[in-house]
């Protein structure tokens, strides 16, 4: 068994939620103080027994918010020669790096560190996990919400492990070192050998160059015979390889060439067409009455829209390009034309309302996934911190002594008759008094810690009562006009992403003009909003100034509209993504999915209005910019869209 003082009783606690860590501190730092000395004393006077300390080690605490924190903790711990022996590390941390990265980089720094993964919810496959950090022993999982026992029991295991793990070292360093004198000297002897070797490879090494060089310079010479061959027929061949259709006609208005594309299209053989008039491809409309007409008039034409007409009556559609052939002298010798089949296209072109449609009903669809997983975080969060809560108080009253005042009135009753004298002259009386006084005081600070507990629970529940009103008021069926104050909607936007502006610790700057009511969609507005509220202050993150300006009024070249800016100090966005930011699927963002922004584009477009981001490049933070109408308008039709939030 070891030691107190041989224990490394030093643990830290990464986790973007302050409430998580007074957990941990509540946990692993129950006070043993908690019944002084001297009333145990006395307790062993009056009943004959003592009032036991609590056997939970006292540990070191120290917790962080973020994952960056926490590496410089366990960094200067290791250079200090005073490691930390235990981290308990939240799988979603808001702030940098998640869970398993913070670990990874972690152990890069002190590979003798244990890790307990915390989660509630993780929308990061164990799969991934496990690929990051490999299956070890020095990680343990432990699910949201968690018991006290739970905790203190890892701890004890864990920094138990770290010590037994530091004396198995040290013993192997002190077999390591008598090991690698003997390789070291091997190592020399390998090096003698090595050289010897190096020395006659290179000898062999002279002599094959000279062969070498006499083969590459035949190789040289049989390669430049084979390209000057081949060139021709590589010439010949790039008409018969051609993907587009080439098509020539002579200056006798009768075909002299067609390329195996042509043919394998229109189902001829190449004899059913040469010297043939153009009107047995181009059919009934004979296409030349318009088309050739063109070439000879402007010299050239490009991407016109035509017909061909198959061996077996079928209809082609094409898009042809042409132009004339003339000698030295100018002289007409015929017409070139290239063709490409726009069949696919036009297919292509009926299936693109399709598409649309999917892509509205999956942004939908992620957009629940996303509330889903934020809900799951939050509450997951707030039930943990009531478990905690309610096991305080069952400790709390479980140990208290409020007993004593029932075996008090015993002693008292029992000397009834002589009360006076048993309080003034026996030698257990005469400690009843001091003994109750004590007894009160304690009771009291029972009393106070269980009221605090209680408010902590109640304010815990208040907590995941809003965090679930908030995120079922957005997901509510949109599609109906009604008049709003867009200055409310901005205020619900900002309440909704109160906990993530409060971790990132942004300072908000607001400027509302007086501007008319607007009618819109409120719930669709109230999304766009969310989405670029959050969307800045993500992307305020990696920067040390976090100043987020929201900015409501009249747009002056536009007249019934209104303007809402977002602005913020963040990393700003590379002039190549400024015209890429709204385009479905394109995001900058590790863990997102490329709907938020263009969602809303869709949205303010489908309200009338519009949605685009202002950037003077990285490092220069960045505007998102909605402009909304102020009045109703019959060409707006007002359809549910997607609701996605980009994560």
């Amino acid at each position: 068994m070891h030691t107190d003082e041989e224990l490394n009783r030093r643990i830290l606690v990464v986790d973007d939620n302050r409430d998580i860590h007074s957990d941990f501190r509540h946990i692993l730092r129950m006070p043993d103080e908690g019944v002084p000395s001297d009333l145990s004393a006395t307790n062993a006077v009056l009943f004959g027994d003592t009032l036991s300390a609590s056997k939970i080690p006292r540990y070191d605490v120290k917790c962080v918010d973020d994952g960056m924190s926490g590496l410089v903790v366990i960094q200067e711990a290791f250079e200090a020669n005073k490691p930390i022996a235990l981290a308990f590390i939240d799988m979603r941390l808001g702030l940098g790096w998640s869970g398993s990265e913070t670990i990874a980089k972690m152990w890069a720094v002190d590979s003798s560190l244990q890790c307990v993964l915390c989660t509630a919810y993780s929308d990061i496959p164990w799969d991934q996990v496990i690929g990051e950090l490999a299956y070890s022993d020095r990680l343990l999982i432990l699910r949201k919400p968690f018991e006290p026992i739970e905790v203190q029991q890892i701890a004890i295991s864990l920094t138990h492990k770290w010590t037994l793990a530091q004396r198995t070292r040290f013993h192997f360093d002190g077999l390591s070192s008598v090991a690698m004198e003997r390789t070291m000297q091997l190592q020399e002897a390998n090096a003698r050998l090595l050289q010897d070797i190096e020395r006659r490879r290179q000898a062999s090494e002279r002599n094959a160059k000279t062969a070498q060089d006499l083969e590459r310079k035949n190789i040289e010479l049989a390669t430049a015979r084979d390209e000057l061959s081949a060139a021709k027929a590589h010439m010949e061949n790039i008409i018969e390889s051609m993907a587009d259709m080439l098509l020539v006609i002579d200056s006798n208005m009768a075909i002299s060439a067609v390329n195996r594309a042509l043919l394998c299209l229109l189902g001829y053989a190449e004899e059913e067409l040469i010297r043939e008039s153009p009107s047995k491809i181009f059919g009934e409309e004979l296409a030349q009455g318009s088309i050739i007409e063109a070439l000879y008039c402007y010299g050239s034409v490009k991407n016109v829209e035509t017909s061909y007409l198959a061996k077996n009556g079928q209809t082609i559609p094409i898009s042809l390009s042409g132009s004339l052939m003339k000698d030295e002298k100018g002289t007409i010798q015929g017409l070139v034309c290239v063709a490409q089949d726009i069949t696919e296209r036009k297919r292509m072109d009926e299936e693109r309302h399709q598409l649309q449609d999917r892509l509205v009903e999956t942004s939908r669809r992620l957009g629940m996934a996303d509330v889903a997983t934020s809900v799951l975080h939050n509450v997951g969060n707030v039930l943990n911190s009531i478990n905690v809560s309610v096991g305080i108080m069952t400790t709390t009253i479980r140990q208290s002594l409020v007993g004593d005042v029932r075996k008090v009135s015993q002693l008292l009753n029992e000397h009834n008759e002589d009360l006076g004298i048993y309080l003034s002259q026996d030698v257990k009386g005469k400690q009843i008094p001091g003994y109750l006084a004590q007894l009160a005081e304690h009771l009291l600070k029972e009393q106070e810690v269980t009221t605090k507990e209680l408010e902590s629970l109640i304010g815990s529940a208040e907590h995941a009562k809003e965090c679930v009103a908030m995120q079922q008021g957005m997901v509510k069926a949109g599609g109906l006009l009604e008049p709003v104050i867009l200055a409310d909607l901005v205020e619900q936007a900002l309440s909704i992403n109160k906990l993530l502006l409060d971790q990132v610790v942004v300072n908000l700057t607001k400027d509302y003009q007086d501007i008319p009511e607007v009618m819109v969609d409120k719930h669709q507005v109230l999304q766009i909003l969310v989405n670029l509220v959050r969307n800045s202050v993500q992307a305020m993150q990696a920067v040390d100034e976090r100043i987020l300006t929201v900015r409501i009024g009249l747009t002056p070249d536009k007249k019934n509209m209104v303007k809402l800016e977002v602005s913020d100090t963040g990393e700003g966005i590379h002039q190549d993504h400024v015209t890429r930011i709204f385009s479905q699927g394109f995001t900058t963002k590790k863990e997102g999915h490329g709907f938020g922004l263009h969602s809303g584009a869709l949205l303010a477009k489908n309200m009338g209005g519009s949605l685009h981001v202002r950037s003077q490049g990285l490092g220069c933070g960045a505007t998102l910019i909605l402009t909304l109408p102020i009045g109703t308008s019959d060409s707006h039709s007002m359809t549910p869209l997607s609701f996605a939030m980009l994560k």
